[in-house]
């Protein structure tokens, strides 16, 4: 058997991850068995961390990854 497993990157700010919230809900809901990975940069970890959706977070630094493909 197949086992699934989700990427939820999000680069955006605090209030875009407030209002992303209910959404990852629904898809811990839906896809209860999944592994559900969360990628998003630091102050973003720790919202995410309170939350029960997610079973593992990866910090990015999306500052410097926008400054790398902008430069």
């Amino acid at each position: 058997m197949r086992k699934n497993k989700i990427l939820v990157i999000h680069t955006g700010g605090i209030g875009d991850l407030v209002m992303a919230t209910p959404s990852l809900k629904a898809i811990r809901h839906v896809f209860s068995k999944a592994t559900i990975h969360f990628l998003g940069n630091p102050k973003s970890v720790e919202v995410i961390q309170r939350l029960p959706y997610v079973d593992e977070i990866l910090k990015i630094n999306t500052v410097e990854v926008k400054r790398y493909f902008l430069a």
